[in-house]
């Protein structure tokens, strides 16, 4: 952006509370040594201005706000070498919307995926007692003839162990993510 000499966008981390850098030019000496949560706690007052949906500007820097129906998303950053008209304001305000939409969406996959992997890892010690207690009972009928026993259980345990597997691949799904 003409007259711009340092844009960084941070993303807010609902869990822990505090900003994490998401991408900046290569090269770029931030004003705060990437860490923006240190400077904010100097400045109480930015966060409510932010939440609110207002751009800050100190020293030559804009934070304009990224945030969903008035939830923080992130912020961006901008070191300004002039200042920026109308035009230039809308269009980034225009941007940190659309930022808010893919920050919400990957927020949501996360969520959904670390989901999936605390059900995965949850079904894991139901399975490993069903999967043990299924072959105890198979090793134990295994010396009788033939019978129906065998068959069900031999069944029961080739799906208890298809399950242990949909489990541990939801679970590295998850992890991998």
């Amino acid at each position: 952006m003409a007259g711009a000499n340092e844009v960084v966008a941070f993303a807010w981390d609902h869990a822990e509370k505090r900003f994490s850098r998401v991408c900046a030019a290569d090269g770029v000496r931030l004003l705060w040594n990437g860490d923006l949560d240190s400077w904010l706690g100097e400045h109480p007052d930015v966060i409510p201005a932010l939440e609110r949906g207002e751009d800050v500007s100190f020293a030559g820097r804009v934070l304009l706000p990224i945030a969903d129906r008035g939830r923080p998303e992130g912020v961006l950053s901008i070191t300004l070498t002039r200042p920026f008209d109308k035009s230039a304001r809308a269009s980034l305000q225009n941007l940190c919307q659309l930022g808010a939409f893919v920050l919400v969406g990957l927020r949501e996959r996360d969520e959904a995926l670390q989901a999936i992997s605390t059900a995965a890892h949850d079904l894991g010690t139901p399975l490993a007692a069903a999967r043990g207690f299924t072959r105890m009972a198979l090793e134990d009928i295994r010396n009788s003839p033939a019978c129906t026993q065998r068959e069900y259980l031999s069944a029961a345990l080739r799906n208890i162990d298809r399950l242990v597997e949909v489990a541990v691949g939801l679970q590295h799904a998850g992890a991998d993510a």
